[in-house]
């Protein structure tokens, strides 16, 4: 009778542990539930990681970890390994928070979640995460390491947010620079140069300068001559008012490509400029630093001003 009481007991025993057992584990696959459809960084999301976190530690076993979690665990070590930008990190931090919505309990993705969340800079996420995994290791080894690593992370959001604060409203490198134009579009304009000479009674005079006007427009450039210099008998300097076409072609690099135009004047003041024999011809053209002085060929010509 006593052995048969006693079995009787055992067995009652039996189904109570069980029964526990299985009303404590639906209740972590509720919670678990409820965790996967809460908004990330919500006070709900957190108290529900801490509930399920608090009651797994009451377990003398830890609920083993789902073949899902570890896939995700493999996802973010992989993603870790090849990451070089922040977004590279932040994607390694959401395949750890993918394996967390299956498995919260486990310690060592937050602390991993934390790691790769300082690398992407985003510092509340990591000291989030760090909090959950003391949490979650209460014994770590490592706690007073983090407890300091949590202290820097909080320093730099403080500093960072200083730095917004105190930072200058308007920026200098806000404004994008205006594109340097290229060197051939200060070729437009008038220049000075190719002064004639003429000899009255053996001595020779020198005219002012011949004013030439150049125009450019994309690769296509042509010089004229608009007025040119010239001495008359009484030794008197002036221009004359021409519209010669002196170059016509285009400009490759350095080089001006095209057909020239030789000019013969008639002399005086009233004289025209006509042509002689046009060619063609490659010249080196080339522009002063200070764009004021410009090397057509053999002539050196001055920006008119």
């Amino acid at each position: 009778m006593k052995r048969f009481i006693f079995l009787l007991a055992a067995i009652f025993m039996v189904n109570i542990f069980y029964s526990g057992n299985i009303c404590a584990n639906e209740a972590l696959d509720d919670d678990i539930l409820l965790l996967k459809v809460a908004e990330k960084g919500s006070s709900e999301e957190r108290e529900l990681r801490e509930e399920i976190i608090a009651f797994v530690l009451t377990l003398k076993k830890p609920p083993s970890i789902p073949k899902e979690a570890i896939r995700f665990e493999g996802r973010a070590e992989s993603a870790v390994n090849l990451a070089n930008t922040k977004s590279d990190y932040l994607d390694a931090a959401a395949e750890y928070e993918k394996a967390l919505k299956i498995a919260p309990w486990v310690a060592r993705y937050y602390y991993n979640a934390g790691l790769v969340y300082e690398k992407a800079e985003e510092y509340s996420d990591a000291i989030n995460a760090l909090k959950l995994y003391l949490l979650a290791a209460p014994n770590a080894e490592d706690a007073m390491d983090i407890e300091k690593k949590i202290a820097g992370l909080e320093y730099a959001i403080e500093k960072k947010r200083l730095e917004e604060i105190y930072a200058p409203t308007v920026r200098i490198d806000d404004y994008e620079a205006e594109p340097e134009k290229p060197w051939t579009e200060k070729l437009n304009g008038r220049w000075l140069g190719g002064r004639n000479e003429a000899t009255f009674d053996g001595v020779t005079w020198y005219s002012p300068d011949t004013v030439y006007e150049i125009e450019l427009i994309g690769d296509q450039i042509e010089m004229r001559i608009v007025e040119f210099g010239v001495i008359n008998r009484n030794y008197q300097e002036t221009r004359s008012p021409q519209n010669y076409l002196y170059f016509s072609g285009r400009i490759d690099g350095n080089r001006a490509k095209g057909r020239s135009y030789p000019w013969q004047h008639s002399g005086g003041v009233n004289g025209r400029l006509t042509v002689t024999v046009p060619y063609d011809i490659t010249m080196t053209v080339a522009l002063s630093d200070d764009g004021d002085t410009l090397y057509w060929g053999d002539l050196e010509l001055k920006r008119e001003r």
